[in-house]
């Protein structure tokens, strides 16, 4: 019964140099591709939850209570400014939630190919930050990118 036990004992708990080796190599390999999946899963975690996300509105705190700005609202308003300059048209308004502060993404087409979009935009850009205050109240939009989609020729009569 003795041998029997050692015997077990044994092959249990030796090993010969051949079978360590094996075992070290394996032990490796399957550290090595945890961390390979480990870094996989970080990367697809920070592409699918980045900081900054769609905005569902702008809330304003008042004396009576909370007024929450859906981001339509501020999306009309870009447009009335944008379709309000010659030569603009404004295609999509995304309103983005970063942080503590938002920004607007603004896509544009622009007619013609001799307009100067970095002084339209610029002054669009004014203009927009501006009409936020004054209208809605909200001093919380730090930025607000515009987009040139597209370049059309011009038509003689304007957007």
């Amino acid at each position: 019964m003795e041998d029997a036990v050692r015997w077990i004992l044994d092959s249990l708990f030796t090993a010969k140099e051949v079978d360590l080796q094996n075992f070290k190599r394996g032990f490796i390999a399957g550290v090595a591709v945890f961390f390979i999946l480990a870094v996989m899963v970080r990367i697809l975690l920070l592409y699918l939850f980045r900081g900054d996300k769609r905005s569902n509105g702008i809330k304003i705190i008042g004396e009576g209570g909370g007024i929450i700005i859906a981001p339509g609202a501020v999306s009309d308003l870009v447009k009335g400014i944008g379709n309000g300059i010659k030569h603009m048209e404004v295609s999509k308004v995304k309103l983005f939630n970063s942080g503590e502060s938002l920004y607007l993404n603004v896509y544009v087409v622009m007619e013609g190919n001799d307009t100067n979009f970095s002084g339209v935009s610029n002054s669009f850009q004014k203009q927009i930050i501006e009409a936020l205050k004054d209208r809605f109240g909200i001093e919380c939009v730090k930025n607000v990118n515009v987009y040139l989609d597209k370049i059309v020729a011009s038509k003689g009569s304007g957007f």
